[in-house]
């Protein structure tokens, strides 16, 4: 996670290390925690399977010596050479089976596990990405969810941009497009600007408003439904800092 360095104020610097900061630092620490205690139920349940796999193939093994020891020494007992081979073929056959499920249940959690891997790098490569202040994303991860299918990582696991049809794009290039797109112009701090805390008309034109995101905490309906009315821009901007 980068942090923010561009505080109009002391107080707007104490109100952000004290919040969000705080907030996207617990949230990222609950995850991590959540990833690490799946990764080991894998891991654990992994070992499991290849020990049952390891006795099944021991008790074939050991079902095998027991058959060429009764051909060996012509013991009939209760069981004839014959039907200790056919006993020996179904046994054998369904471990077999068994082994073969439970190999490929291990493979299937084992690529579930990369997968998970993956996904969780391609999130923290594309937030590192958008926090840098010359793309001046205003919220990384409500841009994320709003545009993160587009984010993928190569073989060489560097981030870029699937536009499909084999099309490809930098995340700087992909960043910049969008900021001209007046439709996305609220995902970023207007130019000169600070885009965050306490927000004056002149940042966005007409429709003046100064004072704290009416989004954030239990959030100003009041002020949201005034601010959509009149100043539409500076509405969806302040509603994409608060990751609304």
């Amino acid at each position: 996670m980068q942090l923010r360095a561009d505080f109009t104020s002391l107080d707007d610097a104490i109100a952000y290390l004290s919040g969000d900061a705080q907030a996207e630092v617990n949230r990222l620490t609950t995850a991590t925690e959540a990833f690490d205690a799946e990764k080991r139920r894998i891991l654990a349940n992994r070992d499991e399977l290849l020990n049952e796999a390891k006795t099944a193939k021991d008790r074939a093994r050991q079902l095998e010596t027991d058959l060429e020891a009764a051909k060996v020494t012509g013991t009939t007992a209760t069981t004839s050479a014959g039907d200790l081979e056919a006993k020996f073929a179904q046994v054998r056959k369904e471990l077999e089976a068994d082994y073969t499920t439970k190999i490929e249940a291990v493979k299937a959690e084992r690529e579930a596990e990369a997968a998970a891997n993956k996904a969780a790098q391609l999130r923290a490569n594309a937030i590192a990405e958008l926090s840098k202040p010359e793309y001046g994303v205003i919220n990384p991860d409500h841009f994320l969810r709003l545009h993160g299918d587009r984010f993928t990582l190569d073989e060489q696991g560097s981030l870029f941009i699937d536009l499909g049809d084999f099309n490809r794009q930098t995340p700087a290039q992909f960043v910049q497009d969008l900021a001209q797109r007046p439709s996305e112009a609220y995902l970023f701090k207007p130019k000169g600007g600070s885009g965050s805390g306490s927000t004056g008309a002149g940042n966005t034109g007409g429709g003046g408003f100064s004072g704290p995101n009416p989004f954030k905490g239990a959030g100003n309906l009041t002020e949201q439904m005034k601010l959509f009315k009149t100043n539409k821009p500076l509405y969806d901007r302040l509603k994409a800092e608060a990751g609304k």
